[in-house]
C-alpha cells in the first residue's frame, strides 16, 4: 500500500513535469518554423523580385535557419519555360510543323544552382544566379535533426518516426511573384 502511493506520487510528479515541458517544446517548435518560414518568404521574395540569387542572400537564408538551432535540409527548384516548334519524324527526316510548339520546363535544383553560386575553385568575380522573368523558383526546406519537442516526445513514446517536424515551402514567379499562403 505504501508502495502504491509512492509510485502514485511519482506518476503524479513525472506527469505534472513533463506534460508542461511537452506543450512548452511544442510552442517551441511552432516558433521556429513560423521563423524558418519568414526566412524562407523572405529568400523567395527576394530572388523572384529580382531575378538574381546571390552567394550573400543563400549564406542569408542559412545563417537564419542556423540560428533556431536545428539543422535543415533546404531543396532549391527552378524551372525555366522553354518553347520549342513540334518536330516530327517524317521519311527519316525531321520535319517541324509551322504553328506548332511544344512547352518544355528545364528544372535545376540544388547542385547545378549552388555550382554557380559557389564556384570551384572560388573567383574573385561578382556571381549571381540569373532567373528570368516568367520563370519558376521554389524552396524547401525540412529539419533533418531533431527538434527539443521531437526529444522529449521520444523519451516516453518509442513509436516516433523520422518525418519532419518542421518543413516549408515557399514558391513564385520570377517577375510578378505574389508570396504563397503558408
Amino acid at each position: 500500500m505504501i508502495m502504491d502511493r509512492i509510485i502514485a506520487t511519482l506518476l503524479a510528479i513525472m506527469v505534472f513535469i513533463y506534460v508542461p515541458l511537452v506543450f512548452v517544446a511544442e510552442k517551441q517548435e511552432q516558433t521556429m518554423e513560423t521563423y524558418a518560414g519568414d526566412a524562407v518568404d523572405e529568400f523567395v521574395n527576394k530572388a523572384c523580385a529580382t531575378g538574381i540569387i546571390t552567394p550573400t542572400s543563400y549564406e542569408e537564408l542559412v545563417h537564419r535557419l542556423d540560428s533556431t538551432g536545428v539543422s535543415y535540409r533546404i531543396y532549391l527548384v527552378h524551372q525555366e519555360e522553354t518553347i520549342e516548334p513540334t518536330v516530327k519524324l517524317e521519311n527519316g527526316e525531321n520535319k517541324s510543323q509551322i504553328g506548332s510548339y511544344e512547352q518544355y520546363y528545364l528544372e535545376k535544383r540544388n547542385k547545378e544552382i549552388l555550382d554557380i553560386l559557389f564556384p570551384d575553385p572560388p573567383t574573385t568575380d561578382d556571381v549571381y544566379y540569373r532567373m528570368e522573368e516568367g520563370d519558376f523558383f521554389k524552396v524547401v526546406i525540412e529539419n533533418n535533426s531533431p527538434t527539443f519537442a521531437r526529444r522529449w516526445k521520444q523519451l516516453f513514446l518509442t513509436s516516433m518516426n523520422d518525418t519532419p517536424s518542421i518543413m516549408v515551402s515557399r514558391s513564385g514567379y520570377v517577375g510578378n511573384h505574389v508570396p504563397n499562403e503558408p
